[in-house]
């Protein structure tokens, strides 16, 4: 799960994160910053938009408020995962997240 939040709202108050710059299939370079020392992912930052990072959801302190709004690339779910019609969903990369920008903001307004 990832939270796409404005980048500067991101503060690293202890330690430095490791990088990994993986391929990816739309050839945008994206970098994953994981812990030195456990190997959790904490976020992701992408070349092409440096205006937001995205925040491994699950490494928050709290989740209770979190509400997703969309999946991507339900196209390589595994058969057992149960993908709800209720949300916005993407076989794969949208090319444009307006509207998950919109009904994020629709329900945490």
């Amino acid at each position: 799960m990832s939270l796409t939040v404005p980048r500067d709202a991101v503060v690293i108050v202890q330690g430095q994160p490791k990088t990994w710059t993986p391929g990816t299939n739309s050839g945008r370079e994206v970098t994953c910053l994981f812990c030195s020392h456990c190997g959790t992912r904490l976020f992701h930052e992408r070349t092409y938009n440096q205006q937001t990072i995205n925040v491994k959801a699950g490494t928050l302190d709290d989740t209770s408020w979190l509400r997703p709004v969309g999946n991507l690339w339900t196209g390589s779910a595994q058969p057992w995962v149960l993908i709800s019609d209720s949300m916005l969903n993407y076989e794969g990369q949208p090319e444009d997240v307006r509207s998950l920008w919109e009904k994020w903001s629709q329900q945490h307004s």
